[in-house]
């Protein structure tokens, strides 16, 4: 059968019957807000409790592996939600419900927030910390490394679903391409962690112990092991002042026995990075698709990117940067 994403609530009920039972019997359901990945949510209630029916499209194929990664991580006591039943074929799997606060909803909280990220970073240790062989060894398939062409398309979307949507006729100069070369290079070379790659605000939620859960894990993979923390420290959504983005820094390092001076420029690599790739995507969500909810964060995250290039030094980044900015 091929996986339908787009289920109603009553074939939402329906799936959820053929699975649960007696007294864990789904009574009704509702929908939650879902982002742009094609999966929908939705939230059943029983008589003690409520669980959530993730429906998702065949691709992208990362979408297949879910729960067996979700399985995964479990068995490590990573905090994820709990994979209560899946069915591949129907594109269906039933998890823990974890509520509806995550950090992003913190952002404003000044007083509170930072002691939640330190414990995101602690989250993150423990992923980074996973031996390379870990999901082999549980029966779990995940997506190919971090190479130099993933790291070379995730700034060729920057270019093509960003820049020339704001400045059609831009042509970057040579340059431009030798820095993101020298860039992908100093990513390829650096240590290599386990990579959750969305490792941001929207995809950390706080559950009723108060604790830090991960969700949207499908897409872990080896890479950079600066790429989690720059998605985190550098999430437009969130938009941290820079103050706190460097103390969060300077904690890392501290756990990790590293030295921040040593390690900021590689650091800011990631970060300049990363903050291309969610460009790529607010560019082609919320610009192409014109999804206000992508388009609103485009401003912040120029301000973060054109800052990490300085600090990176790269200049014909910067250089492009700055002008992306006064069109906006």
């Amino acid at each position: 059968m091929t996986p339908m994403p787009n289920l109603s609530i009553e074939q939402a009920l329906t799936a959820d019957a053929e699975v649960f039972t007696g007294a864990d019997a789904g009574l009704r359901a509702e929908t939650v807000s879902s982002g742009a990945s094609g999966r929908e949510f939705y939230r059943i209630f029983t008589a003690a409790r409520s669980r959530i029916l993730m429906a998702f499209p065949s691709e992208p194929w990362e979408n297949q592996i879910f729960a067996e990664i979700g399985r995964a991580l479990h068995t490590a006591s990573l905090p994820v939600p709990q994979i209560l039943a899946s069915n591949p074929k129907q594109g269906l799997v039933w998890l823990e419900d974890l509520g509806a606060i995550d950090l992003y909803s913190l952002r404003n909280d000044s007083g509170n927030r930072f002691s939640y990220y330190e414990k995101a970073i602690s989250v993150l240790n423990r992923i980074q910390r996973l031996s390379p062989g870990f999901f082999q060894e549980n029966q779990a398939r995940t997506l190919t490394p971090f190479d130099l062409e993933l790291y070379s398309f995730e700034q060729r979307y920057f270019l093509e679903e960003l820049v020339r949507r704001l400045d059609p006729d831009r042509n970057p100069p040579p340059p431009y391409f030798e820095e993101m070369d020298r860039l992908t290079r100093q990513l390829s070379e650096g240590p290599q962690t386990w990579v959750h790659r969305d490792f941001q605000s929207k995809n950390l939620m706080i559950d009723g112990n108060d604790q830090i859960r991960i969700v949207d894990f499908q897409g872990i993979r080896q890479g950079n092991r600066y790429y989690d923390l720059a998605s985190l420290l550098c999430d437009p959504y969130a938009n941290l002042p820079e103050t706190e983005r460097d103390n969060l820094f300077q904690h890392y390092c501290k756990t990790q026995n590293l030295d921040p001076e040593l390690e900021r420029q590689v650091f800011r690599s990631a970060c300049c990075q990363r903050l291309m790739q969610a460009l790529g995507a607010f560019g082609k969500l919320g610009l192409g698709r014109k999804i206000p909810f992508f388009r609103t964060p485009i401003p912040a995250a120029l301000q973060l990117l054109d800052s990490a290039a300085a600090e990176a030094h790269l200049p014909e980044l910067r250089r492009t940067v700055q002008d992306l900015a006064h069109r906006v």
